[in-house]
């Protein structure tokens, strides 16, 4: 596990790794580009809408816990939607490593493992 760890790997050998050997659909699946690319207009957007998302998070949160204080329901699952659909969104963003955007599903996906 050392000798295999203290190599340089592709993203895609990471995968590999993770995973196993993958055959017929999900193959397929695998080896597609991903639709979001870093720094386009969604992207901005998405990660833009974020921050108010992580200071709800960071702030009334743990105000709801320590004085058990009773906030928008609504919002609280608004905000939880948002999270998962974030997870989605991240899975299918690509990467740039040394100026190259990085599109390979597999590389995606080994990355975002990490």
């Amino acid at each position: 596990l050392a000798k295999i760890l203290s190599r340089k790997m592709s993203t895609k050998e990471e995968f590999a790794l993770v995973v196993g050997p993958t055959r017929g659909w999900l193959r397929r699946i695998m080896e597609n580009r991903v639709p979001f690319v870093p720094g386009t207009r969604f992207r901005i957007f998405w990660d833009v809408i974020s921050v108010p998302m992580i200071l709800y998070d960071v702030f009334l949160i743990p105000l709801q816990l320590a004085w058990d204080l009773d906030f928008n329901w609504i919002v609280a699952q608004v905000i939880l939607a948002y999270w998962v659909v974030d997870m989605a969104v991240g899975c299918n963003t690509a990467f740039v490593v040394d100026g190259h955007v990085e599109s390979v599903r597999t590389a995606v996906m080994a990355r975002y493992m990490r």
